[in-house]
């Protein structure tokens, strides 16, 4: 579970990143149909009212979500596991590649020379602008490969998934212990 202090950190950079744009945008108008001090008190007051209550739907539906989902850190939008797995690095990441092409948004992997690693993009949807996959085996120490499975919003400065990317990673996760 997110601690008190992090998902009211979570509430305010949602509730700065929606307001600021807001009252910027509604001052525009303000400044042209109201004196000058008015149209300040205004715009800054109706971008803190649409900010408390962007932050407070998106807020409130992305942490419970991710909570559903069983997000360690339902505030975090990027996610990452290490899985320990007693075969070698190429099958290990040949299982993490089928399991990523069976997840519903897939769309491509990217062209990668290292064959230990690989990276997959999947599309957009209503919740996020899509995620960026990344699977990374290490060579085997006293025959145990470490997998690590990454997943993270494609577009940066994403502040809610909704947990998706907490999805994604347990997906591989499961299909790659299987």
């Amino acid at each position: 579970m997110a601690s008190t202090d992090s998902a009211r950190r979570f509430y305010l950079r949602l509730m700065l990143s929606t307001s600021i744009p807001f009252g910027l945008s509604t001052a525009v108008v303000y400044f042209i149909t109201m004196p000058v001090g008015a149209a300040a008190v205004a715009s800054v007051l109706s971008g803190l009212l649409c900010g408390a209550g962007m932050a407070w739907l998106m807020g409130t539906i992305h942490l419970r979500q991710a909570r559903a989902a069983g997000s360690p850190d339902p505030t975090a939008v990027d996610q990452h596991v290490v899985v320990q797995l007693a075969t070698d690095p190429a099958a290990a990441v040949e299982r993490a590649v089928e399991a990523i092409r069976a997840l519903p948004r897939f769309q491509r992997f990217r062209d990668e020379d290292e064959p230990l690693r690989r990276v997959a993009e999947t599309g957009a949807t209503w919740r996020s602008f899509g995620e960026v996959i990344e699977i990374v085996a290490k060579p085997p120490q006293a025959g145990v490969t470490v997998l690590g499975i990454a997943s993270r919003a494609r577009k940066s400065g994403t502040l809610a998934d909704y947990g998706q990317n907490w999805k994604n990673v347990q997906a591989i996760r499961d299909a790659v212990i299987a």
